[in-house]
């Protein structure tokens, strides 16, 4: 980090991510790719606080999108698909829709519709 400390050792240190409330007046939370190795429980602690503010905010009346196979998997371990709006398994697809990108996988099922 700037500071010049190891990101990969401050679970050492029982640093936690602190990401509730960190954008307030927010109407869309978007989360693409997990913040750490979710499948070992020392690692999995940011996933998880980024997947509950993602929650947080869809509990609230705004739009909560996880997107990544990676994410979708962390989120299907906690139990929250139907805590959030949408999850997609496409995370830089579904960065590139979010852009405004025509995407060819739906260019080619619009040509057939």
């Amino acid at each position: 980090d700037a500071r010049g400390r190891n990101p990969r050792r401050l679970g050492r240190y029982g640093l936690r991510p602190q990401v509730h409330g960190a954008f307030p007046g927010n109407r869309l939370e978007l989360s693409v790719g997990p913040a750490g190795v979710f499948e070992f429980d020392n690692f999995s602690k940011g996933t998880k606080a980024l997947l509950e503010a993602v929650a947080e905010t869809t509990a609230a009346g705004n739009i909560g999108i996880i997107g990544g196979g990676d994410s979708a998997t962390a989120a299907a371990k906690w139990n929250m698909e139907d805590k959030v709006t949408f999850v997609s398994t496409g995370g830089g697809a579904s960065l590139e829709l979010l852009e405004g990108k025509l995407l060819p996988g739906v260019a080619a099922l619009d040509d057939k519709l």
